[in-house]
Order: C-alpha cells, then sequence, then structure tokens
C-alpha cells in the first residue's frame, strides 16, 4: 500500500478535535497509536483501548509508514545505510504540508 491509500483512513478536520489527525470515522488521534506502540503496546492492546479504530486502518498506517521508509533507505551496498526503525518522526509534524504531501485531506 502506498501513502495515497491514508487518505480513507486518517482525517483532519478543523471541526474535529481542533485538526488533530484522526482515524476516519472516530475522534481516536493518529498519535494515540503512534505513542502506543512506541510505548511497546500490541496492536491487540491498542484496538482493545480504542475499539472504534478498526485493523484495517492500523494495518494501512503501519504499511505506509513502511512503504515511506523503504523510499527513504539508502540503496543496498550504501556504507552509510542503517536499519530503520518505528520512529514517530516519521509522522510529526503530521499537520498542513505534511498531510498535503500524504495526500490526506484537510477539509
Amino acid at each position: 500500500m502506498n501513502l495515497d491509500g491514508l487518505k480513507g483512513i486518517i482525517h483532519s478536520d478543523p471541526e474535529i478535535m481542533a485538526g488533530v489527525p484522526v482515524f476516519i470515522g472516530t475522534r481516536v488521534p493518529l498519535q494515540n497509536l503512534i505513542d502506543s506502540l512506541e510505548g511497546g503496546d500490541s496492536i491487540d492492546d491498542f484496538l482493545a483501548g480504542y475499539p472504534s479504530v478498526r485493523l484495517e486502518q492500523v494495518i494501512a498506517v503501519i504499511e505506509a509508514h513502511l512503504s515511506k521508509l523503504s523510499r527513504e533507505r539508502p540503496p543496498v551496498g550504501d556504507v552509510t545505510s542503517q536499519p530503520v526503525a518505528w520512529s514517530a518522526d516519521c509522522f510529526a509534524p503530521l499537520t498542513g504540508a505534511k498531510l498535503k504531501e500524504w495526500g490526506i485531506d484537510q477539509d
């Protein structure tokens, strides 16, 4: 899945949570998923805490993140290449230009 796939997954609307990016159909911020995963929680733990978020939405975000990392990683054999880990930095700041770059509506 490419980043364009997040268009139907994450939404930012000034009328919903003051424009904080949320999972569509919920008031659950994307940052909650990032914080949960960085804190060592499993996807099941996250979904148990936020039952309005669907597994498919979480998978789409993770796949988009991995796709972004694979495009940013130096070519194989490059002496500067380092292992890439999950990082909230790939999503931050997730406002304005970054959302537009990902093709996420902000209406």
